[in-house]
């Protein structure tokens, strides 16, 4: 079989399973559920309620969830501000509308630590004749007012009590589900973040440990341009950044869609509301701070070496945590801060390897396929003897990480083919073991041969395969992110 023929298999395939993930999402569950509430659904009452009271099966963000109580003619019915019950899984809200006999429909959102807003409805029926009915009297309506109604209650959420009344609850409706966290697009936002990130962190591997081995290697005078790789590798960490920023933007876009519907994505409160009162927000936040910083580490590597690549470090580290704080990890209970050591650990590793490769690909290789006949080889050969113990650590490492939050993510085995999480787990393991494949197949037939310049050539070949399979593990990861683990439901 032709090396080119061979390619558009393994890529083939790997795209096959992408799109299996993407059946398999299509059916997944809820985020979180609401366990109980007070009316419950399907009552009647002979006491009209004075407050809605819904438990639900994660911590939810008060900032952007939400409750609607609709009468009988369809007609809102005023409630006070919202607030936290006895703990962050609780809401509550003061029904501060008069209230006739009839049905009512109660409309909710919540939003969980890790971002992912989900919705529903109940209904419940007034009697005719019960007691309590129309306005309630006036000192119920000031005891909804928000000061007196977050006394007593979980610590800190005064603030985000005030930011949801003031930017959510009087003027954006509850959104409908066309557009939420497991929408393709939003997927794909998250895959052009995921790729960039990788990027950023990629080009500190290769500068600082790939390239600097690359040149112990090379016999004097190198016969690569060192300063031409060194510029290169400085323009893929900044276009990786720049579009880091870019994918930034998109991101804050389509949460805002996700969570206040399509029609005011760009609503100043509900933006707000995102950013400053949410974990997702804040994550957010240090993931455009650190682009920035690595933005600016990459462009002071032109003068100070040093000094921007130890700005452009603690980027990169402060970039792989903020993609822990947004994902499923931050939603752990009582395992939260090992979540996100664990997945922050994953995703530096990741970009030490593929990150690395596809700088290497993208920098180093094309220089040192243009040096001389007869020290392409040689120059290609140290390049990759350089990469080589980088990226075998980096694997041993994310192979160990992936299990660790596999096993934090998942109740149990059975849930690898129960739940959506766990079948899209196996497909990404599938699509992981092929760049596993992709990888060994280099360094155990292509590397030995890359001494000659025929080898070098092939080399290049073989490591586009190896990214290409790599995309899709960030495509299917994109997805993942976003599909409810088996704790997400059962918490």
């Amino acid at each position: 079989m032709s090396h080119a023929r061979a390619t558009v298999l393994v890529v083939a395939a790997a795209l096959l399973a992408l799109a299996g993930v993407l059946s398999i999402t299509s059916l997944a569950q809820a985020h979180g559920a609401l366990r109980r509430s007070a009316p419950a659904s399907g009552d009647t009452l002979t006491v009209a309620p004075r407050e809605l009271r819904l438990t639900f099966t994660e911590s939810t963000e008060l900032a952007v969830s939400r409750i609607e109580l609709l009468g009988p003619d369809n007609v809102a019915v005023g409630l006070g501000p919202m607030r936290y019950g006895d703990s962050t899984t609780v809401l509550v809200a003061d029904v501060t509308g008069a209230l006739d006999a009839g049905t009512y429909t109660v409309a909710w959102q919540i939003v969980g630590r890790d971002g992912h807003p989900v919705r529903g409805r109940f209904r419940f029926t007034i009697a005719a004749g019960a007691a309590g009915l129309g306005a309630p009297p006036p000192t119920a309506r000031a005891d909804s007012a928000p000061a007196a109604g977050t006394q007593g209650a979980v610590p800190g959420t005064a603030r985000a009590v005030a930011h949801a009344d003031e930017h959510l609850q009087p003027q954006l409706p509850l959104p409908t589900a066309s557009f939420d966290a497991e929408s393709p697009l939003y997927a794909a936002v998250r895959w052009l973040g995921l790729a960039a990130m990788l990027g950023v962190i990629g080009t500190i591997g290769f500068g600082t440990w790939v390239l600097p081995s690359t040149h112990r290697r090379l016999a004097v005078p190198a016969p690569v341009a060192e300063g031409e790789v060194f510029r290169r590798m400085r323009g893929v960490g900044m276009l990786a950044a720049a579009t880091l920023l870019l994918a930034a933007g998109l991101r804050l876009v389509a949460q805002s869609a996700a969570t206040n519907g399509a029609a005011a994505a760009f609503d100043s409160g509900g933006l707000a509301a995102i950013v400053d009162g949410t974990l997702w927000g804040t994550a957010w936040k240090v993931q455009v701070v650190a682009a920035l910083l690595s933005l600016a580490g990459f462009w002071l590597l032109a003068r100070r070496r040093a000094a921007g690549w130890l700005l452009a470090t603690m980027a990169a580290v402060a970039l792989a945590v903020s993609a822990a704080l947004s994902g499923h990890a931050a939603a752990v209970p009582g395992r939260a801060v090992l979540a996100v050591a664990t997945d922050a650990v994953h995703v530096l590793t990741a970009g030490g390897w593929l990150g690395t490769l596809l700088v290497m690909a993208a920098a180093g290789l094309p220089v040192a396929l243009r040096a001389r006949p007869g020290q392409r080889g040689p120059a290609t050969a140290a390049m990759v003897n350089g990469f080589s113990p980088l990226a075998l650590a980096c694997a041993a490492v994310l192979a160990l990480t992936g299990a660790a939050s596999g096993w934090l993510h998942l109740e149990s085995l059975g849930a690898l083919v129960t739940s959506a999480y766990g079948r899209t787990l196996l497909i990404k393991l599938a699509v992981v073991a092929l760049v596993v494949a992709a990888g060994a197949y280099n360094w155990r037939r292509v590397r030995p041969a890359v001494g000659s310049d025929p080898g070098a050539e092939r080399l290049r070949r073989s490591a586009r395969v190896e990214l290409a399979i790599g995309a899709v593990v960030l495509a299917v990861t994109a997805v993942l992110v976003a599909t409810p683990t088996p704790m997400d439901v059962l918490r």
